[in-house]
């Protein structure tokens, strides 16, 4: 009789035990498939960003050409202008900058005022080629 109860008490631990290894294994097969789903999210997040890194790396590398480029054409410019001018007096060849020459003011009554000779500038500020400009004081 007693070996009878123990044989049943064993099987139902036996049952037990395998109840409670079907649902250990059921909930490390969801932990897995969270786990899964977490690592494929995370990748194809990761491979996103790595597209956004090399898009804006090659959109500097552009940029950064281009002020190369735009520097280089500025220093052309300049050099230019300098080639060109430099026999004039206009220019500080060793600063390479600019010396501006102020044109005198005259003033012919009436209010009026204005420079004699060399480059103006309009009204807008624009260099005129028709040397110097008039206006009415204000």
């Amino acid at each position: 009789k007693q070996i009878n109860i123990l044989t049943k008490r064993l099987m139902e631990a036996a049952e037990e035990k395998s109840k409670l290894k079907a649902e250990v294994d059921s909930r490390n097969k969801k932990n897995e498939i969270k786990e899964k789903k977490t690592i494929m999210e995370a990748s194809e997040r990761i491979l996103g960003l790595e597209g956004q890194l090399s898009e804006k790396d090659c959109s500097i590398e552009k940029i950064r050409a281009e002020a190369v480029y735009y520097r280089q054409e500025l220093i052309n410019r300049e050099e230019n202008y300098n080639r060109r001018f430099s026999n004039r007096g206009g220019t500080d060849t060793d600063t390479k900058v600019l010396v501006v020459a102020k044109s005198p003011r005259i003033s012919l009554g009436n209010g009026i005022t204005g420079t004699i000779g060399g480059a103006g500038r309009s009204r807008f500020g624009a260099p005129t080629s028709l040397g110097g400009h008039l206006r009415r004081a204000s």
